[in-house]
């Protein structure tokens, strides 16, 4: 037996260190800083948090140091509701929400802008990975927070009684084949913030979809593409708070067919969907909202929305 354990043990090393691998392709040797194109020096003693470790790594490995120091990572959250670092006047100030909070992954600040501006503006869509891999620890942290997962314990409630050994012994060849099987499970599904068919021909991709393309296949958690958008309006970022919330409304609806077919797919005794919305930043939470408010309309049981955005404005 003492054999088997240890080939058993390779075989978990071999599949866990292969989990870390989507990203290799970012590797500085190659491309040198990817923000930038300055030398990436060897990492000397950097430490990471316990969450998403590998994803921190990935990113001190695609970008030099003045870069990786430059991320405003949000940390520390003050705001409860959109996850902001200080205290919002906006959900202060909002009487109804029908979304449950919003996490982001770092502050929107000037080098934050122009990585953004990079990837959807002047065709760096070679970053996509690198921004999409920065959402992994926040929504490691969000998972967490909705009291189903633990990073250190992963999912609580494993029953008591006979066969407890051999579910044990699924669990941990699942685990091993797949790290973040049980972190995948606590989401129903991920969807994203569709953009018009005017800024799809101008941009030639939505970078929502794509932050949660990637999100989807390293969580393997099911995609779909819940909701539509109904009509064009002209860039959030150029409008007030009041011009956001107005334009906002009625602006999505929900896709029936790729509802229908979520349901479909979700267990019978399922209470309430819950589904990760992707965006690339909160600013007022009008637009969370509005999709909240699409997908409620539209679904036969009651959704519990969480939105992940990559940075709060």
């Amino acid at each position: 037996m003492s054999g088997l354990g240890q080939r058993l043990g390779r075989l978990k090393s071999i599949l866990r260190t292969a989990g870390e691998r989507p990203m290799e392709w970012l590797s500085p040797a190659v491309t040198g800083c990817m923000l930038c194109g300055k030398t990436v020096l060897p990492q000397q003693g950097d430490s990471y948090p316990e969450r998403g470790m590998a994803s921190y790594r990935q990113l001190r490995q695609a970008t030099c140091v003045s870069c990786f120091v430059s991320i405003p990572w949000l940390d520390r959250i003050q705001c409860e509701i959109c996850g902001r670092g200080v205290s919002c006047g906006d959900c202060l100030r909002r009487t109804e929400r029908h979304f449950v909070c919003n996490r982001s992954a770092v502050g929107y600040s000037s080098a934050m802008r122009e990585w953004l501006a990079m990837y959807k503006y002047r065709g760096h869509e070679r970053l996509a990975p690198l921004l999409a891999e920065m959402l992994v620890p926040v929504f490691i942290r969000l998972t967490e927070e909705t009291g189903v997962f633990s990073y250190k314990r992963g999912r609580i409630g494993l029953r008591e009684g006979p066969g407890r050994g051999l579910q044990r012994f699924k669990q941990w060849v699942h685990h091993a084949w797949n790290p973040y099987a049980d972190l995948s499970r606590s989401w129903d599904a991920i969807t994203y913030v569709p953009i018009s068919g005017e800024r799809a021909q101008e941009r030639g991709f939505n970078q929502a979809q794509q932050l949660a393309l990637h999100l989807a296949d390293k969580f393997e958690i099911p995609i779909y593409d819940l909701l539509r958008r109904d009509r064009h309006t002209e860039k959030m970022s150029f409008k007030t708070r009041a011009e956001r919330q107005r334009d906002s409304r009625s602006l999505f609806t929900g896709n029936e067919a790729q509802i229908r077919k979520l349901e479909s797919r979700t267990p019978a005794n399922t209470e309430a969907y819950r589904i990760l919305l992707i965006d690339d930043i909160y600013t007022t939470g009008s637009t969370a909202e509005a999709c909240a408010v699409a997908l409620i309309h539209c679904a036969s049981r009651p959704v519990h929305l969480y939105t992940l955005t990559w940075a709060r404005s």
